[in-house]
């Protein structure tokens, strides 16, 4: 009886389960913790760049990639909501305002589509402020020294193949000065751009313009065909332009500003 006793304790005990180690544990711990920080630290992503020190903390980054200079009043990001800019202003190298916005919405684009590459952009509304074009000798301008160059011998950069959107840009003024012109002064802006996709592009700008005591108003439709291919790129020589439109009083010196002339 007592040989069967120390047979039976025997085999409970080796039926027992080993015991994990605290090292074990407390490495498993730390890795589920770091996981559940770090997708926190993703969600809460846009609300940290919504407040102040983020949005500065952008602000610098993108005044790390540009001659200019970027301003930003207010940012509002989100995962699952639209995106927004208050008060975005762009400086040139010498710290001369080029360009001021009111507000950029996209209402319908969220980051998650973003990160998953989507550039269906939706609705996009942009409230212009002031503009202050200066077109130099070179041909360049103010705005285009404030922006990254572009290399002239690197291959064009083709655009996201399912990039669409419908821009509608309005208010503000818009002065341009280009060598041996008068500046041109454009007021009651309105400009809107229809894009399902990047063989289809329609246009309209409408604005009034007055230069050296001289009035006139400008109202241009456009319907703009294969001007890219099925990849993105550009076609200059396949496309089709349909324009139509009135230019009333509008003096040629005018007409030339605009042009680049």
């Amino acid at each position: 009886m007592a040989t069967s006793a120390s047979s039976t304790t025997s085999q409970t005990s080796s039926a027992s389960p080993r015991k994990r180690s605290p090292w074990l544990r407390r490495i498993i711990l730390t890795f589920v913790t770091l996981v559940i920080l770090l997708l926190i630290l993703v969600l809460l992503a846009p609300t940290l760049l919504s407040t102040g020190p983020g949005t500065r903390w952008v602000v610098s980054m993108a005044d790390g990639a540009l001659p200019g200079k970027v301003e930003i009043d207010d940012l509002s990001l989100g995962w699952f909501s639209g995106q927004r800019i208050d008060g975005l202003r762009i400086l040139d190298p010498q710290g001369q305002p080029v360009m001021a916005l009111t507000s950029i919405d996209l209402p319908d684009f969220s980051l998650l589509a973003a990160a998953t590459g989507s550039t269906k952009l939706g609705k996009v509304t942009i409230v212009h402020d002031k503009t202050n074009l200066v077109q130099y000798e070179d041909g360049t301008t103010n705005l285009s020294r404030s922006l990254p160059a572009s290399d002239p011998n690197a291959p064009a950069t083709a655009l996201p193949s399912d990039l669409s959107l419908q821009l509608n840009a309005s208010g503000g003024t818009a002065t341009i000065q280009s060598p041996g012109q008068q500046p041109v002064t454009l007021t009651d802006l309105s400009v809107k751009t229809d894009i399902p996709d990047l063989r289809q592009i329609k246009g309209s700008l409408s604005a009034k313009a007055t230069q050296a005591g001289r009035a006139g108003s400008v109202d241009m439709n456009a319907d703009v065909r294969d001007l890219f291919d099925a990849s993105g790129r550009m076609q200059v020589e396949k496309m089709t332009l349909d324009a139509a439109g009135k230019i009333a009083s509008l003096p040629m010196a005018v007409v030339d500003s605009l042009a680049g002339g």
